[in-house]
């Protein structure tokens, strides 16, 4: 693992970080984040920080759902 910042117990839109991952082949930190329902993700740090990842698979379902977005969004993770 690399000298990535800690991210640990900070939150990122629905995300909450609760603890380091692997990194992935590429070298980019990965985090294992819970999402506001509950939902487990490890998600790239640069990700996080970047707010391209703000949520999980189901939440931006939703919000498609509810926010009545066209078939051509599709959700950042």
């Amino acid at each position: 693992m690399t000298n990535a910042r800690d991210l640990r117990g900070s939150k990122f839109g629905k995300w909450f970080v609760i603890g380091r991952e692997p990194n992935a082949e590429d070298g980019s930190s990965m985090w294992m984040c819970v999402c506001e329902c509950g939902a487990k993700g490890i998600v790239r740090g640069r990700s996080l920080t970047s707010n391209n990842s703000k949520q999980c698979k189901n939440c931006a379902a939703r919000e498609v759902k509810l926010l009545g977005k066209g078939s051509n969004f599709r959700p950042q993770h």
